[in-house]
């Protein structure tokens, strides 16, 4: 790369001194054939002379101070790489030397036996974990069926058929949601279906320098992660369930799901927070001007494994965390002196926004990768994380926790002494709970689709449809 800078100063340097048919074709940076009269000897002579006046300039005692002493660091920076490069392949063949040995052969089949009766019992434990998740997450889905709504005549009678029913989008956690609508509309049953997520965010060499060849179990380690989907009872309906499924009610994120509305592509998001500034910017650029109505409750929580044996955290303890200013667990617990490790979804997600406005509100968080704070990306990454550590500690929205995620080794923390849960939800006794928007643009006629199926939802009967989902509903459905 340091060669290859110092190439193109010269190139320029030298641009004014060629013929300009050459200048034409260093100034597009293309690489283009260029057609000439020179024939090929003096083609190649035109070439050679190029070469040796570059040649030449390149250490020139004409060149300008500046560009004689960067000259001079190439040279002792390329000397350092040399002999770094050596020293490296020295050990690389030592290593590679002993790790053919009979001694260290014998040694690292002795570690593979222990390493297989680890991988195993782990794959136990794991398979304990991920039953148990599924087990729970199951229990409350089946509570959630016994709540189910009665008719849906409004629904019903809002006249759409598959071509102007609504494009929905929205976040991850109201994907749910905006399924069980196009189910209620269209008479079709559903079921909550799991499908297998690996979300670790680590890549850590656990066999030390050997590097050795066994197997990592926490990198098999998946958690079930629960969408609800359309379900065909009989085979005229699984064309039906098929559109709904891959077209009416496909949620993109909370920050795509923006984008699509104000783009067009969508007509309406069940989105779990507000715009953030770069939404709205990007709104206005297009001229478009959004309708944000509350639709439904959902709460900012906080969690760790569940072995940890903090039950509770204050507001500004947990701004302490997050802001680097309290390091050790001790300073919350009084007891352990294990370092806390803070993790973080990336920017423009919906749990990162809602902890920056609802939580944080415009306080500096602690940068990702300072100290102990990582960077998830996905809405199951600080689950699988804290299955893992104990010391870990991150955030996520109530409804994904509660019925979406089969975590069974991490749980929700009280905050301010209140637990997350519906009753504290429904009732904003829980300090960090949060408004779940219904999204369309502004502006659209009374009889737009999107207008139409957005006033149903603030309807009784719209509420009620969001508590069959499991969402708290913002008003009293019954």
């Amino acid at each position: 790369m340091r060669t290859k800078t110092v190439f193109h100063i010269t190139v320029l340097i030298l641009l004014t001194s060629f013929p300009p048919i050459i200048y034409s074709v260093a100034a597009q940076g293309q690489q283009q054939v260029v057609q000439t009269k020179l024939s090929d000897s003096q083609l190649k002579d035109e070439i050679k002379a190029i070469q040796d006046e570059m040649d030449r300039l390149q250490d020139s005692p004409d060149a300008p101070g500046k560009w004689k002493e960067l000259r001079e660091l190439d040279k002792e920076s390329d000397k350092i790489y040399k002999r770094n490069q050596e020293e490296s392949n020295v050990l690389s063949r030592k290593r590679s030397d002993l790790y053919n040995t009979e001694e260290v052969r014998k040694w690292r089949d002795k570690l593979d036996l222990i390493n297989k009766k680890r991988v195993s019992l782990y794959q136990e434990h794991y398979q304990r974990v991920y039953k148990k998740g599924k087990e729970m997450i199951e229990a409350r889905h089946a509570e959630l069926a016994e709540m189910k709504s009665g008719k849906t005549e409004m629904l019903r009678n809002l006249g759409f058929d598959v071509l102007s029913y609504p494009r929905m989008d929205g976040s991850t956690s109201t994907g749910p949601l905006a399924m069980l609508i196009a189910c209620r509309y269209f008479g079709i049953d559903y079921s909550w279906t799991g499908r297998n997520e690996n979300y670790l965010y680590r890549d850590e060499n656990i066999h030390g320098v050997l590097s050795l060849p066994v197997k990592d179990p926490e990198k098999d380690f998946v958690l079930v992660q629960y969408k609800l989907q359309a379900r065909a009872k009989a085979p005229s309906q699984e064309r039906l369930a098929s559109i709904i499924n891959n077209l009416l009610a496909v949620n993109s994120s909370t920050h795509q799901s923006y984008v699509n509305i104000i783009e067009g592509k969508s007509e309406i998001g069940l989105i779990a927070r507000k715009p953030s500034s770069s939404e709205l910017e990007l709104a206005k650029s297009k001229g478009v001007e959004l309708e944000i109505v509350p639709c439904a409750l959902d709460a900012l929580v906080f969690l760790v494994n569940k072995e940890n044996p903090v039950k509770n955290l204050s507001s500004s303890q947990i701004t302490g965390i997050y802001t680097d200013k309290i390091k050790l667990w001790g300073a919350v617990d009084g007891v352990s002196e294990l370092e806390i490790k803070t993790y973080q979804r990336e920017k423009n997600s919906g749990s990162q926004e809602l902890m920056k406005d609802v939580f944080m509100k415009g306080a500096p968080m602690m940068d990702a990768g300072q100290h102990n704070s990582i960077v998830l990306y996905s809405m199951g990454g600080p689950y699988s994380a804290l299955t893992h550590d104990k010391k870990g500690i991150a955030y996520s929205v109530y409804y994904y926790e509660h019925y979406m995620i089969g975590s069974a080794e991490t749980r929700t923390i009280a905050v301010d002494g209140v637990e997350p849960s519906f009753e504290t939800i429904a009732s904003r006794k829980y300090p960090y709970t949060a408004e779940v928007y219904a999204v369309i643009r502004k502006g659209l006629k009374p009889d737009a689709p999107a207008k139409r199926l957005c006033d149903w939802l603030l309807s009784k009967e719209g509420q009620s449809i969001v508590r069959e989902s499991g969402y708290v509903p913002v008003q009293n459905p019954q």
